[in-house]
Formats: structure tokens, sequence, C-alpha cells
């Protein structure tokens, strides 16, 4: 009888803990970006490319503050004086195109996700 009582409970304690472990938010992912960025306009030596003014917030990510052509940048960001925040990596090798000189040289940074600052 003890023992039919304790496996009663520990049946009502685990169908709670199970139904209770469930968030209608667990598929939502949660992105923390690690950079603030203003849209400066498009560039005039890297093709569709747009130069952004970055600025690290968090993280420890080897990319430093300064002027850079965004790779992969949205559409909906690609307006002189948008602010956004994004998470951005150096490109590799692959990666790497030529550019004209007929400006300011500018690293690339490959924008991996990104939204529009309020």
């Amino acid at each position: 009888m003890y023992m039919k009582k304790i496996l009663i409970y520990f049946t009502i304690f685990v169908g709670f803990t199970v139904i209770g472990c469930h968030s209608d938010n667990d598929s939502v992912p949660i992105f923390v970006y690690e950079f603030e960025a203003k849209v400066l306009g498009k560039g005039i030596d890297c093709g569709e490319a747009y130069l952004i003014d970055l600025n690290k917030t968090t993280g420890d990510s080897d990319i430093k503050n300064g002027t850079y052509y965004a790779d992969n940048l949205p559409e909906e960001l690609k307006l002189k004086g948008t602010r956004m925040k994004l998470n951005c990596r150096k490109p590799t090798i692959d990666e790497a195109y030529p550019c004209t000189t007929l400006g300011l040289g500018y690293f690339h940074v490959i924008v991996i996700e990104s939204e529009p600052m309020e």
C-alpha cells in the first residue's frame, strides 16, 4: 500500500515536470548581437557592397571598430543612415573578391544576422 502511494505521487510529479517544462518560446532563437552599425552608403569600389560604420558592443571578435564593406547585407538595411544590430565575421579566402581602386580601400565583413535598430 505504501509503495503504491509513492508510485502514484512519483508519476504525478513526473507528469507535472514534463508538462511544466514546455515553453512556447523554445523554438524562437534569441540572437546576441556583437555589433552596432550605421550604413554610410553604397561603396564605389565593390559592386553592390555597402559601407558601414561598425562598433563592437560585446563579445570577443577580433573585428575592430571602423568602416567596412558589408557583404550579405539584407536589402531592407541598404539605406544610407540606417542603424542596425548585427553579427558578422571576416570573409574566408574563397569569399574574398577584388575591388577597383577608385576610392579608399576598406576591409570586408560578412553579415550573419542583422536587424534594424529602433
